[in-house]
């Protein structure tokens, strides 16, 4: 198998792009999620294996980052596009766009998936099968959300145990947005697509298995573990990891 490439954002001055969490007078639990990168840079770092992904992921700190895309250009400078109209000077620089971080052609390659639903890691990757059973051949590592390693010192439940991160090893002939379209219609096919209608904005967001707006390179993913107050504690990061092949053009 070849060797896989991920990209690693690092934001300027330490700040943080993981999420936090902390405890209200009232005893609830405050969750931040910080995704603001201005300025920053990106390395690109090659794993064997998605095993080795894993063990990339827990070495990340607070204000790290990945993705799936690659860096095109030979450029490790990143600013956003507001700080580029702030200082419109500003050389030897590139911004997180598609443009700069297209997913990868031609080669083997990360798919990323994003569960936000109740199913258990396991329960994903059987429908992921029963969709397909390529899945079943390709090598794979599902994670729990950062966020389920987060609890409260001296209980046993943690602050959330819904959503993980599916990782799945491609061929060259493979296309993500071909794959993600086939799951959606395969997720529908079965009954357990939904439109939900978000608290926040009143606009209609399309679920099924996983979510349609990370199909894309330069899309970050949060895998840091969480920044926790004095009240809380980490537990295990618990993921499973199964060998294989690269899921391949039969899907």
């Amino acid at each position: 198998m070849q060797p896989l490439k991920i990209s690693v954002f690092t934001n300027s001055g330490e700040l943080p792009l993981n999420k936090s969490f902390s405890l209200l007078p009232n005893g609830k639990i405050q969750k931040e999620s910080f995704g603001i990168m201005t300025r920053g840079s990106v390395e690109t770092r090659i794993v064997n294996n998605l095993e080795e992904l894993h063990q990339l992921h827990e070495s990340l700190d607070s204000s790290q980052a990945v993705a799936i895309g690659i860096n095109k250009t030979d450029c490790p400078n990143i600013v956003s596009k507001r700080y580029l109209q702030q200082h419109p000077l500003t050389t030897n620089v590139i911004q997180r766009t598609k443009e700069f971080f297209p997913l990868q052609q031609n080669c083997e390659s990360i798919a990323f998936f994003d569960h936000d639903g109740k199913l258990s890691m396991q329960e994903v990757r059987d429908t992921l099968i029963s969709y397909h059973p390529g899945f079943e051949k390709s090598e794979m590592l599902i994670e729990k959300s950062s966020s389920s390693r987060v609890r409260i010192k001296g209980t046993s439940e943690n602050s959330s145990s819904s959503g993980c991160h599916v990782f799945v090893r491609l061929a060259p002939d493979m296309c993500l947005k071909t794959v993600g379209k086939f799951i959606e219609y395969s997720s529908w096919m079965s009954g357990t697509g939904e439109i939900k209608i978000s608290d926040k904005d009143g606009k209609m967001h399309v679920r099924h298995l996983f979510d349609n707006s990370v199909y894309s390179g330069e899309h970050l993913i949060f895998k840091a573990p969480p920044t926790i107050t004095k009240d809380f504690e980490l537990t295990e990061s618990q993921y499973l990891y199964f060998p294989g092949g690269a899921l391949s053009n039969d899907i």
